[in-house]
């Protein structure tokens, strides 16, 4: 009988390996728009996928089934810490938050190279939908809607802050400063300049995701 010797990094390896782990997460859509409802489903299922294709290269299979007030998710994972790991990740809280850049030393995030910025009372409770559209070129810009009581809180913000920088925070990170000239932006806050259409989709997703959907285990 012949053997084969298998060399021990290749063992070590397999050992490592360990039984491919079932990801099941349940999906509470928070409104009751069909429409939104019917892309928050599929929105839910491409921010998985980047998030896993970012880390596996791989992509997954995932099955999504609507159940009562949502749907039920479903894909299995070859590595049992990236299954922990992308389940931890979609159960943690979602934040988004419009910042005031601080005029000196202070506040309550700072960035480097940029400066403090401070909280307002403008976070992702007051967002209703985010929708990203090109521009020119390939150039694009997502346009985030805000309640009616988010819209008034901007409008205080934008002018009673004339001249001074506002961040626009996702998860604790800096995704862009807005100049504030004095004038109230409307019942949209148009993020532009965005690289292109797959990067504003993708910011879009995410938010809509983000405010919209409530993940918890089945």
């Amino acid at each position: 009988m012949r053997r084969i010797l298998l060399p021990f990094a290749f063992l070590l390896l397999l050992a490592g390996c360990g039984t491919p782990a079932p990801v099941r997460l349940r999906l509470t859509l928070h409104t009751a728009d069909p429409a939104q409802r019917t892309e928050l489903i599929g929105a839910a299922q491409r921010v998985i996928t980047s998030r896993l294709v970012r880390i596996t290269e791989e992509k997954p299979a995932i099955a999504m089934t609507t159940e009562g007030s949502g749907a039920l998710l479903s894909v299995t994972i070859a590595d049992p810490k990236i299954a922990d790991e992308i389940t931890q990740e979609m159960l943690r809280p979602f934040s988004l938050m419009l910042m005031l850049k601080s005029t000196g030393s202070g506040g309550d995030i700072q960035v480097q190279n940029v400066g403090w910025f401070t909280k307002t009372d403008i976070t992702e409770k007051e967002v209703t939908w985010v929708q990203s559209g090109q521009t020119t070129g390939r150039q694009s810009e997502v346009a985030i809607r805000f309640t009616a009581d988010g819209q008034k809180r901007m409008e205080a913000l934008f002018k009673g802050n004339q001249g001074r920088s506002i961040g626009l925070f996702v998860r604790g990170k800096l995704m862009s400063i807005l100049p504030s000239t004095g004038k109230a932006p409307g019942e949209n806050l148009m993020i532009t300049g965005i690289p292109s259409p797959e990067i504003a989709a993708i910011f879009a997703d995410d938010v809509n995701v983000g405010t919209l959907v409530t993940f918890s285990l089945p």
